[in-house]
């Protein structure tokens, strides 16, 4: 080693540098493009990741925000296309539109230095260009350009699937999964595939999910995560909320909300909050509305932002120095999602969590305490049998005849054991008799019959996403602002909310309201936004209850004076010897309220039980996340103390929690032994009935906890 060589050496290791080993010349110069000189000053999850993918690792990546993800995947995937004369494509795929802009707008400088073109299709951006080596899209887009067996199709090698836990175990993730199977049907290149995520329980499951057909999966991981410091506040108004953000004296903040409504309510609450800019970010938006949100609040020196899910995941308005929940999200994965997008460069995270119940302050002591043991809801492995409905009208219409042969589905599932060829078969058959396909007896092929082909014109085949209430479409001037669900009497004159801005109707037509931006006022109409939805695990409330009897000094860290004083009344109610097992049975107007802390579906399978066993007494019950609520008195040892029996009990009315889950138009066209199965796949595991059938054995003691109504 010469004086050079032997210098730089030790400047590296000084520095905390990676040693500078033989680097394939065009990977150098790709790190060096996106990393600058100090190429070798990589993060940990970069450091880990990026010589094995340009080796041809298929990888799922798992790191926290901020901690270059992104760069880990597309850096040794842009050298290997590169070092392949660009013959190859890479399809970038993440969940929404929003993400894939940010992406674009973050990464095309570099793209552009090293010449290397991309396309970017989704919903708002349907034009390509010809010649690319990158193309970001959605898996709905995804499907639309294999339907029409794009050329390009042929030269993809690379699959790159950002915030892959949101696709984990989900109709998107099925459909993202088939499509993959699709693909290397269509071309004989090795497909590489890699991931991306933040959060996740189960690596080891999501890694042999992801897998498909192909070879397996490595798991590239970082324990990094950053120290959550939350503080708990008790909101009684929405003047509270005003002083809270204002005393917190943070230049830009994110405030999360479970539901479009209560982005508007808390949006209202929050417009006079000088000298903040107030957004309201969701779903509904369309694309201009969007940007608009994003890069006024990026580019505001003092903003506040509301939104819901939409921005939980990586999409880039800057920096955000506090988050704040004026909900509790419904699962620990979320709040530290949610969380995630705070202090995004540094080594903490400031949040704020606003309560305006006991209730509430529970349920956020309990976000906090399992995400501080990074303990995070399993997700279960479903059966999403719809997603195979889709496929097949996918499948059909992209065939240049029409024509599907049953082996060819056959061939396509062979990825997941979960479905048998004689639920595909049956699928078909059901398809058949409800006018969708027909059967060619001289092709032995099933083929496109007149519902599929009126679906198929609209556009109507590419998506599992399960829409909400539609609503009406609303225009300013020439250009759609939404579609929002308002009421049918709504009339000319009259003014509503919509994406924290005053809307007068100007004009109503059979299809659409066209409208003007106008000045606030005290009522709005407000849209008619459904619910949140989500289901309560057990872990999150069981967890609760434990923060409740034994964990209170969590609360005592995190709470405010006016939170602390709620919960020091509601701990003195409870009676001495109150342990774990035990079911706390409280009295109010005429009611009996039983807290069980066993979750949504827990209480909901307890709820179908005793119903169906005091049948003819005038039984009136109510379930929630937490408790049961009753006018008489339950039997709890005469809950069925064997699974099976539970499970049989589950089965013969599983039509009764089909409210509880979302599911797209498809799953009406499935054999309704399969609409069954689908449903308590996603509900009903052996954790689940064992929670139910421990309740026979549990001890009753009175308390005044107050933390529901009646």
């Amino acid at each position: 080693m010469n004086i050079e060589d032997n210098f730089q050496k030790v400047l590296a290791d000084e520095l905390g540098l990676e040693a500078d080993q033989e680097k394939h010349p065009t990977l150098r110069l790709v790190e060096e493009a996106f990393f600058g000189q100090h190429y070798q000053q990589k993060t940990e999850i970069q450091k880990k990741t990026i010589d094995p993918i340009f080796l041809g690792s298929n990888a799922l990546i798992i790191s926290a925000t901020a901690s270059g993800k992104t760069e880990a995947a597309i850096v040794p995937v842009i050298a290997q296309i590169i070092s392949a004369r660009r013959k190859f494509i890479c399809a970038y795929l993440a969940p929404t539109k929003a993400l894939l802009n940010d992406l674009i707008r973050r990464l095309s400088p570099y793209l552009d230095h090293l010449m290397v073109p991309f396309a970017i299709r989704h919903g708002d951006r349907k034009i390509m260009p010809k010649v690319f080596n990158i193309l970001f899209t959605t898996p709905e887009s995804f499907d639309v350009l294999l339907g029409r067996d794009e050329e390009f199709l042929n030269q993809i090698r690379f699959i790159i699937i950002d915030e892959v836990h949101q696709l984990f175990n989900s109709p998107r993730g099925i459909h993202t999964l088939l499509l993959l199977e699709r693909l290397k049907k269509k071309t004989s290149n090795f497909l590489q595939r890699i991931a991306l995520s933040a959060t996740v329980s189960q690596p080891e499951d999501l890694a042999k999910w992801l897998q498909g057909s192909d070879s397996p999966i490595e798991i590239y991981s970082i324990d990094e995560h950053r120290t959550i410091r939350p503080k708990l506040f008790w909101i009684s108004s929405a003047h509270s909320i005003i002083e809270i953000v204002r005393a917190a004296s943070f230049k830009k903040m994110l405030v999360f909300a479970n539901t479009r409504r209560r982005c508007e309510d808390t949006f209202l609450s929050l417009k006079a909050c000088d000298p903040y800019k107030v957004y309201v970010h969701y779903s509904s938006l369309e694309k201009e509305d969007r940007e608009f949100v994003e890069t006024g609040f990026k580019q505001s020196e003092f903003a506040i932002c509301v939104a819901t899910s939409t921005l939980e995941i990586g999409v880039d308005i800057g920096s955000v120095n506090l988050v704040v929940f004026a909900d509790p999200p419904q699962s620990v994965g979320s709040f530290l999602q949610r969380s995630g997008r705070g202090g995004r460069r540094s080594e903490s995270i400031d949040i704020f969590m606003l309560s305006g119940s006991v209730k509430n302050s529970l349920h956020f002591g309990a976000l906090a305490s399992l995400a501080n043991q990074n303990n995070i809801e399993n997700v279960p492995p479903s059966k999403f049998y719809s997603v195979i409905v889709q496929q097949i009208f996918s499948y059909i219409a992209g065939k240049q005849n029409h024509r599907l042969i049953e082996e060819e589905m056959f061939q396509l599932c062979r990825c997941f054991n979960w479905i048998t060829e004689a639920d595909i078969t049956a699928i078909l058959e059901n398809l058949l008799k409800k006018g969708y396909l027909s059967y060619d007896q001289n092709w032995k092929s099933y083929q496109m019959d007149s519902k599929l082909a009126i679906k198929y014109n609209r556009g109507e085949i590419y998506t599992n996403i399960v829409s909400g209430n539609p609503g009406i479409e609303v225009f300013l001037d020439n250009r759609k602002l939404a579609t929002i669900p308002l009421h049918h009497n709504i009339q000319v004159g009259e003014i509503f909310l919509f994406a924290g801005r005053f809307w007068k109707i100007i004009r109503i037509t059979d299809s659409a309201l066209f409208v003007v931006a106008t000045k606030r006022i005290s009522d709005p109409i407000l849209p008619r936004w459904g619910g949140s939805g989500l289901p309560v695990s057990s872990l999150l409330a069981e967890e609760m209850r434990n923060v409740l009897l034994n964990n209170l000094s969590i609360l005592n860290m995190i709470a405010e004076n006016g939170a602390k004083q709620k919960l020091v009344t509601v701990v003195k109610s409870l009676p001495k010897k109150v342990m774990k097992d035990n079911i706390i049975q409280e009295e109010r107007n005429n009611r009996l309220i039983y807290y069980t802390f066993g979750g949504t579906i827990v209480k909901f399978i307890l709820k179908i039980i005793f119903s169906k066993s005091h049948h003819n007494s005038g039984l009136r019950i109510n379930s929630n996340d937490l408790a049961l609520v009753s006018n008489c008195r339950l039997d709890f040892s005469s809950i069925p103390n064997a699974t099976d029996l539970v499970y049989y009990i589950v089965c013969k009315n599983w039509r009764l929690f089909k409210p509880l889950i979302p599911v797209s138009e498809n799953f009406h066209l499935l054999p309704v032994y399969l609409q069954r199965e689908e449903i308590l796949s996603q509900l009903v595991d052996d954790q689940v009935l064992a929670n139910v059938i421990s309740y026979s054995s549990k001890r009753m003691v009175k308390a005044k906890l107050g933390l529901i109504t009646t």
